[in-house]
């Protein structure tokens, strides 16, 4: 896979103090040279972020 840049923007965790979280949200944008490369890396985000969800107990993105 050739060189990407990824930045996470903003993350937002809708709750209040002491309270168990049911969603966040990340968001940011992704940089690529070719489509190859951005398709490759979006199946790899969902691969990860799925497994996360699958590891914490939480439901999959």
């Amino acid at each position: 896979m050739e060189g990407v840049v990824i930045s996470v923007c903003q993350f937002h965790a809708f709750t209040s103090n002491n309270i168990v979280l049911e969603s966040i949200v990340l968001s940011g944008t992704v940089r690529c040279f070719n489509r190859e490369t951005c398709l490759e890396l979006e199946k790899s985000i969902k691969r990860i972020s799925q497994s996360i969800a699958i590891m914490t107990l939480t439901t999959p993105p």
